[in-house]
């Protein structure tokens, strides 16, 4: 269901939000102007980040560091490819982890790849 309305609506959830933000902004007091800017280019900051990541571990490492919301908006602004080489990577880590405390292997259903992967993180 996620898939087919990010591919009706266009895209991501941030780019239908960044595509009013004209909109947004004309219509914000100046302190909430301020706001959406850094909000905008923290985002943009980040998403370079990652998109300039040299491996998935760098790229966990980063999409840590944000809150929950944040960090949603920007694994749901990657290629389907990154999605799909991120969530490997997680299921690796866990495994390894689980491998590690001599527990089972860590092996989830399969279902929606983005809130999967952003519980992982």
């Amino acid at each position: 269901l996620m898939r087919h309305l990010k591919q009706e609506a266009g895209g991501s959830r941030l780019r239908q939000l960044l595509s009013h933000l004209p909109e947004l902004l004309d219509s914000a007091d100046e302190q909430k102007r301020h706001e959406l800017m850094q909000g905008v280019r923290m985002l943009e900051s980040v998403t370079a980040q990652v998109l300039a990541a040299p491996d998935m571990a760098s790229v966990v490492k980063i999409l840590r560091e944000l809150t929950p919301q944040q960090r949603h908006a920007i694994v749901e602004s990657l290629p389907g490819e990154t999605q799909q080489a991120l969530t490997a990577h997680l299921r690796a880590e866990k495994a390894a982890q689980a491998a590690q405390l001599g527990s089972k292997v860590y092996a989830p259903a399969q279902q929606s790849l983005l809130p999967a992967l952003c519980r992982m993180l």
